[in-house]
């Protein structure tokens, strides 16, 4: 008899989030302010709730930053009334704020989780050491990324000036999770991407997979 294992669900988290934009970006005006389950919460307000738990991590796990202002918790009770009160703060205070911006904050984070599966892309792909491929989604929440070629493999950097790229490849912001997830063919993808510089460093990326798929 064995103990039962970890579920690991990590897998499944960028094909929820994709579909969960695709999802949001679909919504007519009356639909985010149509009521839910969770009683005086709007769709616009769960919404907000999800994307407060995103910046919440980011804020924690990557910038290591906590708030001064925690609450002390002394028993079961008082956690589940601060935690209640933290949630509503929150959702009271994004009501202010568009469904557009609430959107675009849970694309970029999309985008970058999808980007880091460059390297794996790029292992075969030789280049000079110190060899830059630049990676730009244009349009609403956007951005950029930065491939680097190291002696021995590539890797996703955040270069601390821009840096004179080799090749650089331009998808539309529209397309562009779309593409790495197989929600579009390379074919039809073609036209709302463009590849400057070299095009052995910038094909690879036509072909990124991102989700196991």
């Amino acid at each position: 008899m064995q103990p039962a294992c970890p579920i690991d669900t990590r897998s499944l988290f960028v094909p929820l989030h994709t579909y969960l934009i695709s999802l949001l970006r679909s919504l007519s005006a009356s639909d985010w302010q149509r009521p839910t389950v969770c009683a005086g919460w709007t769709v616009k307000d769960v919404t907000s709730h999800l994307l407060d738990g995103c910046l919440r991590r980011i804020t924690l796990y990557r910038d290591g930053y906590s708030s001064p202002d925690g609450a002390v918790i002394d028993a079961y009770q008082t956690l589940v009334r601060y935690l209640n009160q933290l949630n509503q703060d929150w959702v009271v205070a994004t009501r202010r704020l568009s469904p557009a911006v609430l959107t675009s904050e849970l694309y970029y984070p999309l985008l970058d989780t999808l980007m880091r599966a460059l390297p794996y892309t790029y292992r075969q792909v030789t280049a000079p050491t110190g060899t830059f491929v630049q990676v730009r989604v244009a349009g609403v929440d956007g951005g950029n990324w930065y491939l680097y070629r190291q002696p021995a493999d590539w890797q996703v950097v955040i270069p601390s000036e821009k840096p004179d790229a080799k090749t650089i490849i331009t998808i539309d912001s529209t397309i562009a999770w779309r593409l790495f997830t197989k929600g579009i063919s390379t074919e039809n993808a073609l036209p709302y991407i463009t590849i400057d510089g070299d095009p052995v460093l910038g094909k690879p990326v036509l072909s990124m997979l991102s989700v196991m798929a």
